[in-house]
């Protein structure tokens, strides 16, 4: 087994979660097992770090495109706060729902307006709470 020494809280989780193993299992099924791991559900901080890395991916293709891409906190935690309440939430499904929602959101943004190359997107929410993308074109910067 894998787990934190001295937290009561996970030693508490190891000894429910074997318990639940050996009333679904056979002894000789479990005695076949080399080790036993056990992952603990994300946080709040352990989804946004999943989050920022997907943002980083976005950030250096849009780059290659010509685009500076800024995303807030507050567009992130947005995203995050349903998922973090959700069961079946795990990495994949958070890194593919940011992926998905701010690549479709900027994409749809970059077709629809064609800023020129250098423009910077940022992404963040409006007073109602809606995402939005607002662009900055370079010549604006100076």
């Amino acid at each position: 087994s894998i787990r934190m020494p001295g937290n009561r809280q996970n030693d508490d989780l190891e000894r429910d979660q074997t318990a639940f193993l050996k009333e679904r299992f056979s002894p000789e099924f479990l005695h076949r097992e080399d080790e036993t791991i056990f992952f603990q559900r994300l946080d709040l901080k352990g989804y946004r770090e999943i989050a920022e890395r997907a943002c980083k991916e976005l950030v250096f293709r849009m780059k290659r495109e010509g685009y500076e891409l800024l995303v807030s906190k507050r567009y992130l935690d947005a995203l995050l706060l349903p998922m973090i309440n959700d069961r079946d939430a795990d990495g994949r499904r958070v890194k593919k729902a940011i992926s998905m929602h701010l690549a479709t959101l900027v994409f749809e943004k970059i077709a629809s307006l064609k800023p020129e190359k250098g423009s910077s997107l940022f992404v963040d929410l409006n007073d109602e709470g809606v995402p939005v993308v607002e662009i900055k074109e370079e010549l604006d910067r100076y």
